[in-house]
Parts: structure tokens; C-alpha cells; sequence
């Protein structure tokens, strides 16, 4: 019978049982030696900070960022409510130092305008236009404000009120000009008195004098 090659006879040697179980044995050992020392040992990931694991959740899971984005808008909200508290006990104050403000105006007002005039114009066309077409409106020494309007019926409003002082704002701004002119006319009115009045005061003085010794 003739003899096999011998490449036969190596791949014989090769399917040997006892050397599979060694290769078997050393593939073992390196998968051993890549999990460490304790073949047990399982893969452990790296662990992540906490706010990353947060942020992961939120992403994950819609019922933690709702609540989350539940809780932020109602602390908003507080402090919005905080600042309006703040500005409404601002305005409280405001409002009653303007209703004195007003007060010593209205004062200052009726004193001022009683020797200057009895009334003075103003210009319609500062007025609000809610107060429709006016022809003419005037300002009195009491504060109000008389208008006629276009259709011949005549209001009057006071400046005072609360609900008027815009208008009011309006009037001062138009009348403050008048007036100092009415101040200043009414000056070089007392000055032409005088004057006049000193220089016949002392021809008088001295026709009176004069006349006094021929008397005598």
C-alpha cells in the first residue's frame, strides 16, 4: 500500500484532539488576560457627572423637563409679581405726592392770575381731541377750564382732577409763556405809572409850595 505525502500526515497532526484543547487553553488565557485579573470582573462604564446624567434624563425623559420647566416659570412669575408690588407701592406714593404738588399750584395759580386777569386763552390745538372740535377755551384763577366748543355748547373741567391732569400738563406748557408776558407787560405798565406819576407828584409839590408862600 503506498505511503500518504507527508503534508498529509501534518494536517493529520494538526487535528490532534490533545493540541486543539492546548490551542483551546491558550485563547482562554488571553481572553483571561484582556478581562484582568478576575475573569468575573465585568465592564464597568465610566461613570458620568451628575449634570450630565441630569441633562440625559431630561432629554430622555419629557415628565422631569416639564416639571423642571414647570418650576422655573412659576419662580418667574413670583418675582414679577414682587416687582410689581414694589412699583404699585412706588406709584401709591407718587400719586399722593402729585395730588400735594398739584394742590400748591392751583394755590399759586388763583394768587398769580387775580391781579394779572380774569381768564387766559388757550390754544385749542393742545387740547386733547377727545374733547372734540374747540373754538376757544380759557383757564381760570380756580383752575378749571372753560370750553366752547364749535357746536356753541360750553363744558368746563377741573385741571385738578386726576383724570384731567394730562390737560393740565397741556395748559401749563401754553399758558406758562402767557403769563410771563401778562408779568412782564404788567411791569412795564407799573413802570409808565410811575414814572408819569413821580414826575407829577413833584411838579405838584412844587406848584403847591410855590403857591403856599404866595398865600403867605
Amino acid at each position: 500500500m503506498p505511503r500518504k505525502p507527508l503534508e498529509d500526515e501534518g494536517k493529520q497532526d494538526n487535528d490532534d484532539p490533545a493540541q486543539a484543547t492546548i490551542e483551546g487553553r491558550g485563547a482562554d488565557e488571553e481572553e483571561a488576560d484582556e478581562l484582568g485579573d478576575d475573569p468575573l470582573e465585568v465592564d464597568v462604564k465610566e461613570e458620568r457627572p451628575l449634570s450630565a446624567e441630569l441633562e440625559v434624563t431630561k432629554q430622555t425623559n419629557p415628565n422631569v423637563k416639564n416639571k423642571e420647566s414647570a418650576s422655573l416659570p412659576n419662580e418667574e412669575i413670583m418675582n414679577a409679581l414682587q416687582g410689581v408690588r414694589e412699583d404699585v407701592g412706588q406709584i401709591c406714593e407718587m400719586t399722593s405726592e402729585e395730588d400735594k404738588i398739584v394742590e400748591a399750584y392751583s394755590i399759586a395759580m388763583l394768587n398769580l392770575m387775580r391781579p394779572l386777569a380774569r381768564a387766559i386763552p388757550v390754544d385749542p390745538s393742545v387740547l386733547p381731541r377727545d374733547l372734540g372740535e374747540v373754538e376757544r377755551a380759557n383757564v381760570m384763577p380756580n383752575g378749571s377750564l372753560i370750553v366752547l366748543h364749535a357746536d356753541g355748547l360750553m363744558t368746563s373741567m377741573v385741571l385738578g382732577d386726576r383724570a384731567n391732569r394730562n390737560v393740565l400738563i397741556d395748559v401749563v406748557r401754553d399758558v406758562m409763556p402767557k403769563i410771563n408776558k401778562m408779568v412782564a407787560e404788567r411791569k412795564a405798565e407799573l413802570e409808565r405809572r410811575m414814572g408819569l406819576l413821580t414826575s407829577v407828584t413833584k411838579e405838584l409839590q412844587g406848584i403847591s409850595d410855590a403857591l403856599a408862600s404866595a398865600v403867605e
